[in-house]
């Protein structure tokens, strides 16, 4: 049976790819939230804490703990911010580096597979197309654009 719902196609789409990445990031033992804050300290290095959350879409209060957890492994370090005493910077460490580009290659990996069947100017229109759909969610203040 097709459905012409784009909204249940796009549903349905974006559960088995976050379903496939999901068991990607498991089988490395890490949490696609872990991965976030990763990705978001390799964008920013020595950012602060509450960057993290900004650009995450998490309150800051949430952000404190998955740190915690990313510290406590080796994977980030925080250091009190030389402007600010409330505030605490915070930066990828080696291992964390090094963790983040694994992940990142196996993420790149699991992409090329689900797109395989596109020619390489479909991705980018596909990208593209959903870059501004994402963006008129964000608009409508979707609740739908929080990743947790």
């Amino acid at each position: 049976m097709t459905d012409s719902s784009l909204g249940f196609l796009v549903a349905m789409v974006g559960r088995q790819a976050a379903a496939a990445f999901n068991a990607t990031l498991a089988s490395h033992g890490t949490h696609p939230r872990d991965y976030a804050v990763l990705r978001a300290l390799g964008d920013r290095p020595g950012c602060s804490q509450r960057e993290v959350a900004d650009a995450l879409g998490l309150p800051p209060s949430r952000i404190v703990g998955l740190l915690d957890g990313l510290q406590e492994a080796g994977a980030i370090e925080r250091e009190p911010d030389p402007t600010d005493r409330r505030a605490h910077r915070v930066r990828l460490t080696d291992s964390g580096r090094g963790r983040l580009n694994s992940l990142q290659e196996r993420a790149d990996r699991l992409e090329a597979a689900i797109v395989a069947d596109l020619a390489p100017a479909e991705r980018d229109e596909l990208q593209r197309l959903l870059g501004r759909v994402s963006a008129a969610l964000a608009r409508e203040g979707s609740d739908a654009t929080r990743l947790w």
